[in-house]
């Protein structure tokens, strides 16, 4: 069976407040760094048969103590994860997020549900979903 290579950067801003990371193809796990303390090339092997799928990266862990706020309340210090070099097989997809992929949360747990244009920072515990189908060049073709 021919497969899609996916490749991605995950980065810590401050991994000495680590947070959690996981990659779901389709619901289930391909990809787990729990903690994430050092910056951390992500790979998995995608097959490229004719069907629809979901990449979801999963950021879970975060805790108030991850987050910095000064007398009046505005941030100074935030840990978050970083998503860059997001590719199949090494063609970018990154210009496309902001279109294609959907991220989830509810700021942690202090908010209603909301969803946002995934632009590579995850920030809040939850999910950033992309939905492709296969073979990837002609959903490649047919979205870039």
């Amino acid at each position: 069976m021919n497969t899609v290579k996916f490749s991605c950067i995950v980065e810590p801003t401050n991994p000495t407040v680590p947070l959690n990371f996981e990659v779901l193809l389709d619901g289930e796990c391909v990809f787990e760094l729990c903690p994430v303390t050092e910056t951390t090339q992500v790979a998995i092997d995608i097959p490229d048969d004719e069907s629809n799928h979901k990449l979801s990266f999963c950021m879970s862990g975060k805790t108030r103590r991850h987050t910095r706020l000064d007398a009046d309340g505005n941030i100074v210090q935030d840990a978050c994860l970083k998503i860059s070099n997001i590719s199949f097989d090494d063609i970018s997809i990154t210009d496309l997020l902001p279109q294609k992929a959907v991220y989830h949360h509810d700021f942690n747990g202090t908010g209603s549900p909301t969803q946002d244009p995934f632009y590579q920072t995850m920030g809040c515990n939850g999910s950033a979903d992309i939905e492709f189908s296969t073979p990837i060049y002609l959903w490649l073709l047919d979205n870039m």
